[in-house]
């Protein structure tokens, strides 16, 4: 379970924008200049369009604000690069539940952690995990990535199975908010993930977020997506306002983000 202290100090800390820019608004400005800024350092045919969004985001902040926000993402990072030892959460959901900021007039509510890690536990079954080669998961509603940081907890903790080397996952929201925390979650958990935005039940996709840890592994990652999806038809369309996928039974795009919002 997420430590009440560190969760409640980001909290105190984003607190400080509230009356001026709204506290959703700043949070969804905080995760996206976040999420910019570590994806710009690994996924260069992105980089362009992402620091010109970054620097449209900051134009809206003052010179403390901003280094303000940099002092919230520490304390960010520090609680998920050290997954291993002070243990998994989601953390940056449980920041999102425990300010108040989910929609709910959509039904948005993210599923407690220790509810997440029961699931986890109960659904994997440990007979069918291979000795070698990748194992994928598909998370097509994946809210602020809480099902996959308890999934690979379960995969490190309770089978020593090192999720940064075999573990791929997919992973679809259509709230900007939720991909912009799976990505930060994953990539600084080193989970190599491709987290899409779009809406997975229209199977529309608008924009496309790698980790570091797929990135650094994708081509033994992409010979295995085509080996599962060998035999299936995955036909991919390209629209003005995005993408469209149909008859894929697990989605995943490798082409040019031309044309993706």
């Amino acid at each position: 379970m997420a430590n009440i202290r560190d969760v409640q100090h980001i909290i105190k800390k984003m607190e400080s924008f509230r009356y001026k820019h709204g506290m959703l608004s700043a949070f969804q400005d905080a995760l996206a200049m976040w999420t910019f800024a570590l994806s710009n350092k690994f996924d260069y045919p992105a980089r362009d369009r992402r620091e010109r969004q970054y620097l449209e985001i900051a134009k809206k902040y003052n010179g403390a604000e901003l280094e303000q926000f940099a002092d919230i993402f520490a304390d960010v990072m520090s609680l998920l690069t050290r997954c291993h030892t002070d243990g998994f959460d989601d953390y940056l959901g449980c920041v999102y539940m425990n300010m108040d900021l989910g929609n709910k007039g959509s039904g948005q509510f993210f599923t407690p952690y220790h509810l997440s890690k029961l699931m986890a536990k109960m659904l994997f079954n440990p007979d069918t995990l291979p000795a070698e080669g990748v194992v994928t998961m598909n998370e097509p509603t994946c809210g602020a990535g809480g099902m996959i940081m308890a999934l690979a907890d379960t995969l490190w903790n309770d089978h020593k199975f090192n999720y940064s080397d075999r573990l791929l996952v997919i992973a679809q929201d259509i709230d900007i908010k939720c991909v912009y925390m799976t990505y930060l979650q994953t990539a600084l958990a080193g989970i190599p993930a491709v987290i899409y935005h779009g809406d997975t039940m229209a199977m529309k996709f608008w924009d496309v977020f790698y980790t570091p840890a797929y990135l650094f592994q994708w081509p033994k990652f992409k010979e295995a997506l085509k080996a599962k999806q060998a035999g299936k038809q995955v036909h991919i369309e390209h629209e003005p306002n995005g993408l469209t996928i149909k008859d894929g039974f697990m989605f995943y795009y490798d082409g040019p983000l031309e044309g993706v919002i």
